[in-house]
This record gives C-alpha cells, structure tokens and sequence, in this order.
C-alpha cells in the first residue's frame, strides 16, 4: 500500500538516466518503465483486495465460531438445569428431564470434540454418565465414566479419578458387578492416601463398607466401620480449634438485636476480627 501511495504521489522515483539521457527524454524507455509503473500498481490493487477479502473471511469465520461456542454452552446450561449437575439436589429428577439432559451434552460434544477441548469433554462424559444413571441406563452410563477416568489418568488428575473411581464402583454394585466394584474403591482409598484426602477416603471406605455389608463379608464390613469412623474423629479433632475460632468470630462481630449505636462513637471503639484462612 505504501509503494503505491508513493507512486502516485512521485511518479519520478522511477525515473533515472539511460546512457547519460534523463529516462522523460528517452521514448523506449518511457515507455518500459511506465509499463513497470502500472504493472506495480495493478499488482498492488490485487495484493489489497486479497488482504481485504482476508481479512473479511476470518471475521466470518471468527463470528462462525463464536456462535458455535455459545450455542454449546447453551446446551451445557440447559443440561446443568435439567439434571443439577455438580450441585446438592434440591428436587427429585425425573427421567425426562435426564433423558432431555443427555441429548443437550451429546450436542455439546461435538463442539468440543471439534475444538479438542479435553477438559470439557471429560466434564461431558461426566454429565453423561450422572444422566444415564438417573435414568436406570447403567452400562451407558458406566462407559462414559470410564472414559471420564481414561481422560484424568492421562491428565494425572488424581482427585478426578477417585471421584471417577466412587462413581464406577456406584454403578457396578447397582448392577451386582461387586469383584469390580471393590477394586475400584481399593484403588480409590489407595489414591487418597497418597494424595492425603481425608474426607474423600472416608467416603471411599464408608462406601466400601456397605459393599461388604451387601456381599455378606460382615468382618470386613465392622473392619472398616471401626477405621472410618476412627478417621472421621481424628479430622474432627482436628478442625475443632479453626471451627472455634471460626465461631468466636461470628459471635465477636454480631451485633446484638437490642444494641443501639452510641453517638459519637469511633472505630477504635468496635473490635474487629477477620476470619482465618
């Protein structure tokens, strides 16, 4: 673009002598170079009408994908609503509404694979699995939290894959698979002990129990009643002093119902504690 303002502005740059003759005074040459001349400018035209056809198509295509990104977080919004996915159930969930759900992530899915976006396809394959639970589809549902443990192993993602652990050993004791089943909550206590997740390896091993429980293997049942609940008093005692702490504050920093406000009283007057980290 520069070249071609420069140009128009000057055409005299082109310009230059020939055998001691100025180029203006020489009429083949005039002419050579006023063919080199529009020769540049007509390449010039078609270099910027190219730049600028560019430039329109990766704003088409950028628009392209914003709307594909945004139509799969729709799906993945809706499906979060229908099941309550990742949060405390509030409602009992129907199976329609798990049915409803799974369609919405398996339309998500394709966006995602097409972006090669492996968390969000780990997080599909985990709604999918909570959805075709709840709709009694066991071995659907177990397939994809295995490959929802298959993406975490490969990510080394050691608290996803005892979650992913917990779930598989749910589903396979619902379906009498108990051998598996109790391999996988081993295998889950084993993680949370390296990975020194208290609360995780209590529900790990409480889960455990009842599968026990279930199989009939009593001994083993009050075995591992005895050490979770000797785990979950020792993780008592050791958050009780924050747990105080946490209630001092609470009690230092409300405010009586009948309390006025002094008139002319100053910061300095009001104790203030901040809460523990």
């Amino acid at each position: 673009m520069r070249l071609c303002e420069n140009l128009k502005n000057n055409p005299g740059i082109l310009f230059a002598t020939f055998q001691g003759q100025s180029i203006v005074d020489n009429p083949l040459c005039n002419r050579l170079m006023k063919k080199i001349y529009f020769t540049i400018l007509a390449i010039v035209s078609i270099l910027s009408a190219g730049f600028a056809q560019n430039i329109d198509s990766l704003q088409r295509k950028q628009d392209s994908v914003q709307h594909i990104c945004a139509q799969a977080e729709l799906y993945i919004n809706t499906a979060d609503s229908l099941i309550q996915f990742g949060q405390q159930k509030t409602r009992v969930i129907s199976m329609s509404d798990a049915a409803k759900a799974s369609d919405c992530v398996l339309k998500a899915i394709q966006t995602d694979k097409k972006f090669n976006d492996t968390l969000a396809i780990r997080n599909d394959f985990d709604r999918l699995g909570q959805a075709y639970v709840l709709q009694n589809k066991f071995t659907e549902a177990k397939w994809y939290i295995l490959q929802s443990a298959c993406i975490s192993r490969d990510a080394r993602d050691v608290p996803h894959i005892i979650s992913s652990l917990l779930e598989l050993a749910a589903v396979k004791t619902v379906i009498k698979d108990y051998d598996l089943a109790q391999k996988d909550l081993q295998e889950a206590i084993v993680l949370c002990k390296y990975e020194y997740n208290v609360p995780q390896q209590i529900v790990a091993e409480k889960q455990l129990a009842a599968l026990y429980d279930q199989t009939g293997k009593l001994k083993e049942a009050n075995s591992m009643v005895a050490h979770y609940t000797l785990l979950a008093e020792g993780l008592r005692k050791a958050n009780a002093p924050r747990y105080m702490a946490m209630q001092k504050v609470k009690i230092r920093t409300k405010k009586p119902a009948s309390a006025d406000v002094k008139q002319g009283a100053t910061l300095a007057d009001v104790e203030v504690m901040t809460p523990l980290n």
